[in-house]
């Protein structure tokens, strides 16, 4: 009752409360969360989900997802994910009757307009905790390999070429810098990082292709990765 209170401490300390709540939450709490969300000003709705995550509320968790504010878009994939992990883990007190799908959730954030919330779902994607599959995990990669901001399609590369065989990895990096396009060409040689530790020779091997391509920036990244 009290995250619907007219004070904001009175819900934000109700809400912090009820998410970290051991065993069976109180009675009508999945009720008390959705009247909240729905009476939740944005200030709030972070809270809100942290509670909805922590009690597997699957409808709030997927109007947050679906949200105008990237924050609390951001907070969403975080409840999705802490609702995933308590459902495999038979926390007490959730919604069995409702499946969160966290793969779609996380896909659909990967598109996201807002790079922040783009780059969470990357990293939430790649973590072992959202028990994703790795089918799902490298569908996820391969997307946000391909995003517009340059910071977010390298972290994703990187992280794409660390999870695979060096052979896979570097015709991977192979195709990259192969591109015709200079800044592509450049988030590949810096993604190639994510080789090193399991095949240095590997990514040597790719580099050493580059050393002499045209754009400064890729040049720039072939020397700085070749000298790790």
């Amino acid at each position: 009752r009290l995250l619907g209170d007219a004070d904001a401490r009175v819900r934000s300390v109700s809400a912090r409360g009820l998410a970290s709540w051991t065993g069976a939450p109180p009675p009508g709490a999945s009720a008390a969360v959705r009247i909240a969300w729905d009476k939740a000003v944005a200030a709030d709705k972070v809270d809100v989900l942290t509670v909805a995550g922590a009690l597997g509320v699957a409808s709030v968790i997927q109007q947050g997802a679906a949200d105008a504010s990237a924050p609390v878009r951001r907070a969403a994939l975080h409840a999705a994910v802490a609702a995933r992990i308590g459902r495999a883990e038979g926390a007490p007190g959730r919604e069995p009757a409702v499946t969160i799908d966290v793969s779609a959730i996380l896909g659909a954030a990967l598109a996201d307009a807002d790079p922040d919330v783009r780059r969470e779902a990357l990293a939430l994607a790649a973590d072992p905790k959202s028990r994703l599959d790795h089918e799902q995990v490298v569908e996820a990669l391969q997307l946000a390999a391909e995003d517009r901001d340059s910071a977010v399609a390298e972290l994703a590369l990187a992280m794409l070429v660390g999870s695979e065989d060096a052979t896979a990895a570097s015709a991977r990096l192979a195709l990259g810098l192969s591109s015709r396009s200079e800044s592509v060409r450049a988030v590949t040689a810096r993604a190639a990082m994510g080789l090193l530790q399991k095949d240095a020779a590997a990514v040597v091997a790719v580099l050493e292709s580059a050393e002499d391509d045209p754009g400064h920036d890729v040049r720039v990244a072939v020397v700085f990765a070749l000298a790790h």
